[in-house]
């Protein structure tokens, strides 16, 4: 009998002795075990968008002056026309300076015959004089007589360079491809030397003004590259690219002028089309990004926990998109690190 209760009893003391083996080995794994380091956050600055608004203009602007006085003969373009390939817009009557240079050209044929006659003179009087058969003061006569006489036809030439310059001026000209902005000449109207007579410019690549802060500024400058202006009339979006920047800044707004570029993509390139330049800028108050289990509220107070485990206190400045709110304190900026489970 006391041989059966002893078989009976070795299974449990088996049992009873693992179980005890099993509890020891997982308190010794508990003991040993590091404490579980907490998860971080970044907090991330918080952009508001800035709706900007600008109009299209030319890239350049010229007014066109008469630099002769004369009766206007024709217009060539009127307000909206492109300048043909030679770019005439305004055509004066050149008739007096082609009169005068007829009689220019009459001077010259005269003065040339008788630089001409000098000319054989001179050299018949050489023979003459290297003869003894004619005195030196005949020769140095007739030397005398040529150089007056090519020196006037020098001044001839020159007079007449002079007109045929100013015969192209009877052409008021611009560059070809501009389109007329104002017309003030009308055919048969007499048109004085200084007298405005149009304005044109070229819109061939348009100019959009905006007068940006610096944040903004170097906000378009990282995108430069893919630039693109929102275009309300058509629903769309068009490329643009930097074109001038002021070096100065204005004293009242403490902004900066720049011009972007519009090379296409609209209906007509003309000015006055309203154009959008949409852009974000960090959040002049230091708000801050920050998932929302990194927020916790105590007495209607809201806290988060630095990388340290210290308690921050913060304002909370609402939700934002994807589970992130918007908060701000003096003692949390862009890039500090925060415990993502808010618990101290």
């Amino acid at each position: 009998m006391q041989s059966v209760s002893n078989d009976r009893r070795r299974p449990f003391a088996a049992a009873w002795c693992c179980a005890v083996f099993v509890l020891l080995a997982s308190a010794f794994c508990w003991a040993g075990a590091p404490a579980q380091t907490p998860e971080l956050v970044e907090a991330k600055a918080a952009y508001h968008g800035v709706r900007l608004t600008g109009f299209t203009r030319p890239r350049r602007v010229m007014q066109l002056v008469s630099e002769e006085s004369a009766r206007c003969l024709e217009v060539l373009a009127d307000v909206g026309d492109f300048l043909g390939e030679g770019g005439v817009f305004v055509r004066l009557n050149p008739t007096f300076v082609l009169l005068d240079i007829k009689k220019v050209e009459a001077e010259q044929s005269r003065v040339e015959s008788e630089a001409n006659y000098y000319d054989k003179q001179v050299g018949r009087y050489k023979t003459l004089v290297g003869g003894k058969t004619a005195a030196q003061q005949d020769l140095d006569d007739f030397m005398r007589l040529q150089a007056v006489a090519k020196d006037e036809l020098q001044a001839l030439r020159v007079q007449e360079m002079i007109l045929r310059e100013h015969l192209t001026r009877y052409d008021i000209k611009g560059p070809a491809g501009w389109r007329v902005i104002e017309r003030f000449a009308e055919p048969g109207e007499w048109i004085s030397i200084g007298q405005q007579v149009g304005t044109i410019g070229d819109f061939r690549t348009l100019l959009v003004p905006f007068a940006l802060t610096e944040e903004e500024y170097e906000w378009i400058k990282g995108r430069a590259n893919g630039l693109r202006l929102h275009f309300p009339a058509g629903g769309g979006t068009i490329p643009a690219r930097i074109g001038r920047v002021s070096p100065d800044f204005d004293p009242q707004t403490r902004k900066i002028e720049v011009e972007l570029e519009i090379l296409g993509g609209l209906p007509e390139m003309r000015g006055g089309i309203r154009l959008e330049l949409n852009l974000r800028s960090p959040d002049p108050a230091g708000v801050v990004l920050l998932p929302r289990q990194a927020l916790m509220e105590r007495y209607e107070e809201h806290f988060v926990l630095s990388r340290s485990g210290e308690l921050i206190k913060v304002v909370y400045a609402g939700a934002a998109d994807d589970g992130m709110v918007r908060v701000m304190s003096s003692r949390l900026k862009a890039g500090d690190m925060v415990r993502l489970d808010a618990k101290p």
